[in-house]
């Protein structure tokens, strides 16, 4: 089985076709490490199309601004969000059209 390889656009079609994914869905699927993935999420953050949520209850958007310790939201860094999701759980991402 060939292992999918790790681009944008191959990162941007998977999440649109799942509808949303966590870090680690993203790595195991592409057979590339977390700190890679995380490079790629980086992209698309900055331009605006990665919607990152808490998996945990209610389905709370890690977005808001009061709730990250930087007070930018996702809108202003990956690491920000991941910093915040380490500590209260792991985060789902989608596409946003």
């Amino acid at each position: 089985m060939n292992a999918a390889i790790l681009t944008p656009g191959a990162l941007r079609a998977y999440l649109r076709q799942q509808g949303e994914a966590s870090v680690s869905e993203l790595s195991a699927h592409f057979s590339a490490p977390v700190k890679m993935v995380e490079g790629v999420l980086a992209y698309w953050q900055h331009r605006g199309n990665i919607e990152a949520r808490n998996s945990g209850a209610d389905d709370h958007h890690v977005s808001e601004k009061s709730a990250l310790p930087c007070g930018g939201g996702c809108s202003a860094c990956l690491t920000a969000c991941a910093d915040f999701n380490a500590i209260s759980s792991s985060p789902v991402l989608r596409w946003k059209e």
